[in-house]
């Protein structure tokens, strides 16, 4: 189940980005705004956070699983060595 919060997240992290390229083209490149293509870039972004939040939200488990291997049974030599 998709969680609301993952859309906010994404909506706030789109905005940012579209103020700052706004600003960007505005004081940096002093060039006209090309709305469709900063609204298309937008939108990736959007779409990108929220798979990208997927993504991580499903790797979760093998992620931490694999963690608690290696805490368990640290990979560390406490005799003499065998050389």
């Amino acid at each position: 189940m998709i969680d609301k919060n993952i859309f906010i997240t994404a909506g706030i992290i789109s905005v940012l980005f579209f103020i700052i390229k706004i600003s960007e083209i505005k004081m940096v490149l002093k060039e006209d705004i090309d709305l469709k293509f900063l609204l298309k870039d937008t939108l990736i972004v959007f779409f990108s956070v929220v798979t990208g939040t997927l993504l991580v939200d499903q790797l979760k488990p093998m992620i931490y699983e694999n963690a608690e291997k290696l805490i368990k049974n640290p990979p560390i030599f406490t005799d003499l060595p065998s050389f």
